[in-house]
């Protein structure tokens, strides 16, 4: 039956029976409950293996000890810090992670480095960079650790 569609010509409402609420069974459920916690579980692991990594945690700590001698005590030493022009090419002297431990001893946060590492094999070389500011340099690693 075709309806004609005019000015005048009503819009039939058509009553739909409004569907029975579907209900999860007890075993959907539990199948459920134990797939969120199996996910969790996968995710607290994956970020505990993560942030407990020897190796993350000795780089972090040896990126802040010399990010803490250069900011903090050799570039404050600087003058003129266009002096550090002359060392943007062969960087400055080879800082052993021993020294870097002593310079700083109320600094802490240096077990994994002592841990993990060789304090006299392992070293950072910074290399200043323009504008030489405080912020404006990069470090070149080389790591002697047992990770």
């Amino acid at each position: 039956m075709a309806y004609a569609k005019s000015k005048n010509a009503r819009a039939m409402h058509v009553r739909i029976p409004a569907r029975p609420k579907k209900t999860i069974p007890m075993t959907g459920k539990i199948i459920l409950g134990v797939i969120l916690i199996a996910t969790i579980m996968v995710v607290v692991a994956v970020l505990i293996a993560y942030f407990s990594n020897p190796e993350r945690l000795t780089k972090n700590e040896f990126g802040a000890l010399v990010s803490n001698y250069y900011e903090d005590y050799f570039y404050e030493k600087i003058t003129d810090a266009k002096a550090l022009d002359k060392y943007k090419k062969t960087g400055l002297s080879v800082l052993t992670l021993r020294q870097l431990v002593l310079h700083e001893p109320s600094l802490g946060g240096t077990e994994n480095v002592e841990k993990y590492c060789d304090l006299n094999l392992s070293y950072a070389k910074i290399f200043p960079e323009e504008p030489y500011g405080k912020k404006d340099y990069r470090v070149e690693y080389k790591y002697v650790c047992d990770w």
